[in-house]
């Protein structure tokens, strides 16, 4: 692979350190499916991933290394995936503890050069202490520490990077700062083993899979991309694949489709936008990649692409000292700009030619869906939710926007295809303001960006002003919005000759606290834009938005969308858990000396609640028998649900154990019952699981 950066991607479910009792000493991590079983065997090409005792070693990589006890446990291939796309492996602890490795080509990239790319002063690694040289199994090794903020939590990093030949190998360890030292000596300790294997050369092992998956407008199905938006289809060519969202956002912020070549010698993202500039836009669009990248033209010529006869243009361009081959490809179809992205590593004629059939193919691989389909890929993307998300103090969920800190709500217009970002999760109000939402109207064009912020003394007024200095703008009026009052003041920003984005900048505030809502949209038409942020607001509403609601039986929880009632005699209340509080929530539930619990956490990362889960159990101290474990499917909150029924100990008490796990959209859902003495039968636990519902958006 070379795509030139580092990548931590933290599933949410392997990042619990907490207890949600009283601590005590964690149990022995179980055997589940997500763990690689032990081998026999050694590695080989039908087999490249094996565990044999404490020693894990690749294959394809040609590496080894050691865990340093029994509560690190190597995931499988899939699992690793989602912990981080471009692992070549993962383990993690019991503790919270985890390392991943990467392998990557470059061809005649030094061990520094390569190391100036992924520990850039911007990228994740850069930060903090200096880089140092050692010596890791007899080969050199370049050291960094690291920390980082992400989503409201700390966190620490170590890496070491290796080469080998033109392989270039990161090992990255991790965990929160609040455990990091828990875990510490044992990361230490693995990379410390990590051994090349001597009788073969590491190799490049193809990944030609596609997952299914789907996001904001688009689908993939059988290696088939499909856009509700523009109706485009893209079928996987031969000999690559399609990464999936997350991976494709570290490609590229602004991608809607990504390929990759099956051997990682050729990458290509594909960007679907607002074309209301028309052939202006769409040459200074090419302009400004060329300018990006510092890149030097070698050439331009037509290409045809999905039946539209395209410009492309072909220009070399550095990353560092390593020189790359670009193709940028764009045409302008039925109100949207496509531009299409294309880049190789070398800029030699061998390459060349190895790579230009898979360039080549995947012009020929795109066409346009039917109407009825693309309206029928609509309604099915809508309903899946995919903006639903949660900060400290907002949610969205449902197409529904709530802001906790500055009272209001924002419902998105109900058959429109929106792609919703939180910018700002767990910032606290302040008078700089804080983006906390984003929307992009796929199909109409306008991209709205939202602030909030105190008055703290200001007027309504002042601040409007304020934020409108040093802009080109028009005059300012008063327009009412689902019966508010908004300051509203256009402006435009000429980007280029014939280049134009129009925009709106309006704002409400009430009771001390301020809302601007900034839109702008390409090309110079005022007044439909106007008209469209008329629809925007009429899903506007100003009033008092509670986040949780706690009675005597009962706990309502409006962030994560979930209710909670208990029958009388029992008990109920929150738990406060620090490290997810941006994410999620939990409520405790207790009835005599059985213990039950509910959890939810919400993220766009994705949620693995079979990590969740053990890492609970294991946090409270519940060591399980796997010998005993049952499973089954059901229901929970009037969703499909996998339930696990399990004995085990807490302490020194025999104990059962009841676990029910759902999701809906990115929220995942938990509700276990820890029974000491094992008193409660089946029919008794799926009833205490029956106290959790879901609300309605």
């Amino acid at each position: 692979m070379n795509r030139h950066y580092v990548r931590v991607f933290l599933v949410l479910g392997l990042v619990w350190g907490w207890s949600a009792c009283k601590p005590a000493p964690p149990s022995e991590p179980l055997k589940e499916d997500f763990m690689m079983a032990e081998s026999a065997t050694a590695a080989s090409p039908d087999n490249p991933q094996v565990v044999r005792g404490d020693t894990y070693e690749d294959y394809y990589g040609a590496f080894t290394l050691n865990r340093p006890h029994k509560k690190w446990q190597f995931l499988t291939e899939e699992k690793a995936l989602e912990a981080n796309p471009d692992a070549t492996m993962v383990m993690t602890s019991s503790l919270g503890g985890f390392l991943a490795v990467v392998v990557e080509t470059m061809d005649g990239v030094t061990l520094d050069d390569y190391a100036d790319l992924i520990l850039s002063p911007t990228s994740l690694l850069g930060q903090g202490a200096p880089r140092t040289d050692e010596m890791i199994g007899g080969q050199r090794a370049i050291r960094k520490a690291a920390s980082a903020d992400i989503g409201g939590t700390g966190f620490e990093y170590r890496a070491a990077i290796l080469q080998r030949g033109d392989f270039n190998y990161q090992l990255i360890g991790w965990g929160t700062k609040l455990g990091f030292s828990k875990h510490a000596a044992d990361i230490e300790a693995i990379m410390a083993s990590f051994r090349f294997v001597e009788d073969r050369e590491p190799a490049i092992r193809p990944i030609l899979t596609t997952p299914d998956g789907q996001g904001f407008g688009w689908a993939i199905r059988d290696r088939v991309y499909q856009s509700a938006i523009s109706g485009l289809t893209l079928t996987c060519p031969e000999a690559c694949r399609l990464p999936g969202a997350d991976e494709l956002r570290e490609m590229s912020e602004d991608a809607s489709l990504g390929v990759i070549g099956g051997l990682g010698e050729f990458y290509q993202t594909w960007t679907v936008e607002d074309g209301n500039g028309g052939e202006a836009l769409r040459a200074w669009q090419e302009q400004q990649t060329l300018e990006a990248l510092s890149g030097e033209e070698a050439g331009r010529r037509e290409v045809v692409i999905g039946g539209m006869t395209a410009t492309e243009v072909a220009f070399r361009g550095f990353q560092g000292e390593i020189p790359f081959t670009y193709r940028h490809a764009s045409f302008l179809r039925e109100g949207y700009l496509y531009r299409i992205f294309s880049w190789w590593e070398g800029a030699d004629d061998a390459k060349k030619t190895a790579v230009l059939p898979l360039l080549e193919a995947s012009y020929e691989a795109a066409s346009w869906m039917p109407e009825v389909e693309r309206e029928a890929l609509k309604a099915t993307l809508i309903a899946s939710d995919p903006g639903n998300a949660v900060g400290a103090d907002f949610a969205m969920r449902g197409g529904i926007y709530r802001d906790f800190a500055a009272d209001f709500t924002l419902t998105l217009p109900p058959s429109g295809l929106f792609e919703t970002r939180t910018l700002a999760q767990g910032d606290e109000i302040s008078n700089e303001g804080a983006s906390r939402l984003t929307i992009d109207d796929l199909e109409r064009g306008p991209y709205y960006e939202i602030d909030v912020m105190s008055l703290d003394g200001e007027t309504h007024q002042e601040a409007h002003a304020r934020m409108m200095e040093d802009l080109d703008t028009g005059a300012t009026d008063t327009q009412t919005f689902a019966g508010e009052p908004f300051l509203v003041t256009p402006y435009r920003t000429l980007l280029a000759d014939g280049v134009e984005a129009t925009s709106l900048y309006l704002s409400n505030a009430t009771s001390g606290m301020y809302m601007g809502m900034d839109v702008t949209q390409m090309g110079h038409d005022a007044a439909a834009l106007r008209e469209r942020v008329g629809v925007m607001l009429e899903g506007f509403k100003r009033e008092p938005v509670e986040t949780r609601h706690e009675g005597e039986q009962e706990i309502t929880d409006h962030r994560l969308g979930y209710r909670v009632r208990v029958p009388s005699g029992w008990t109920i209340k929150p738990l406060e858990i620090p490290q997810i509080a941006n994410l999620g929530s939990a409520v405790v539930i207790s009835q005599g000396r059985m213990g039950c619990g509910v959890v939810a956490v919400c993220s766009p990362l994705g949620v693995d609640l079979e990590l969740a889960v053990n890492g609970v159990l294991n946090n409270i101290g519940v060591r399980l028998d796997p010998t005993t474990e049952k499973r089954s499917k059901g229901t929970l909150a009037g969703l499909e649900a996998d339930h696990r029924t399990v004995e085990g100990r807490q302490g020194l008490v025999k104990t059962g154990v009841h676990v029910w796990t759902a999701k809906r959209a990115n929220t995942g859902y938990i509700v276990y019952v820890i029974d000491p003495g094992q008193q409660v039968n089946e029919a008794n636990a799926a009833k205490i699981a029956k106290c959790l519902s879901l609300l309605e958006p």
